[in-house]
């Protein structure tokens, strides 16, 4: 008589297996789209254009609302903001838009500017237009004073 050793040793059922397979085919198909999401994201986080005209439209509307300085178009390129003691320039010039205070050095505000257009509306308000240049578009942005 021969002699058949029996092992006790737990496995996988049939059905266990089909499990785990389809779970690691469903991730392996949902891999390719997760990461062309994240590249997406990844695009949209590093661009910075957006949250710079909003630092730029801030920082105007503060200091024409909040210091109450006097708002004047100085010409077609350039707006002057003054007060008793300051002035302040908004200027647009080589596809940048900065702000110069008192005469004493730039601090850019806009980059990728193509133009801008400052208009004069109902003796009120300031109208101005700005186009920026995207990676594959251009944009147009209003802001009103």
């Amino acid at each position: 008589m021969k002699h058949v050793s029996l092992s006790k040793l737990k496995a996988f059922s049939f059905i266990e297996l089909l499990f785990t397979l389809s779970l690691t085919i469903l991730v392996l198909m949902l891999l390719p789209s997760m990461i062309r999401l994240t590249s997406y994201y990844l695009i949209n986080a590093k661009n910075n254009d957006d949250i710079n005209f909003d630092f730029f439209s801030r920082d105007i509307l503060y200091d024409t609302q909040k210091l109450k300085y006097k708002l004047q178009i100085e010409n077609s390129h350039t707006i002057k903001l003054s007060n008793n003691n300051d002035v302040i320039r908004y200027v647009f010039n080589r596809s940048k838009i900065y702000k110069n205070i008192n005469q004493k050095g730039n601090i850019t505000l806009l980059n990728n500017v193509v133009s801008t257009q400052i208009l004069k509306t109902n003796n009120k308000y300031i109208k101005i237009k700005i186009k920026l240049v995207k990676t594959n578009y251009t944009q147009e942005k209003i802001l009103l004073l």
